[in-house]
């Protein structure tokens, strides 16, 4: 397209579904550390994106470079069709779930 507006209208959903799916996936997440492991769990989660961060893009650009938008394109819903799965099948069963485990475990210890 040639129009920045559709570009926006693309761009603007996708920025906020990551924003949230990040946010919910660090959150429940954060709940499998013990309270004085989080500061090094968060900087573990931190570096990890800033690595991300920047293979990302050398790694769009790359592909651009070799084989142009297509090869991005591909790329780019390959890796978000694994993150899709890879949550669909693992996040409730061993972050959510084992996040829940561990504060009705914490709770019945309490009472």
């Amino acid at each position: 397209t040639q129009s920045v507006g559709v570009v926006y209208a693309c761009y603007v959903p996708m920025v906020i579904a990551l924003g949230v799916m990040n946010t919910a996936i660090t959150t429940a997440a954060s709940r499998l550390a013990q309270k004085e492991q989080l500061g090094g769990f968060y900087g573990v989660m931190e570096s990890v994106e800033n690595v991300a961060g920047m293979v990302g893009p050398a790694l769009g650009g790359l592909l651009a470079r070799v084989d142009g938008f297509p090869a991005t394109l591909a790329a780019v819903v390959c890796f978000y069709a694994a993150a899709f799965v890879l949550v669909a099948l693992f996040f409730s069963t061993h972050v959510s779930g084992a996040a829940a485990a561990e504060a009705a475990a914490g709770a019945a210890g309490g009472a």
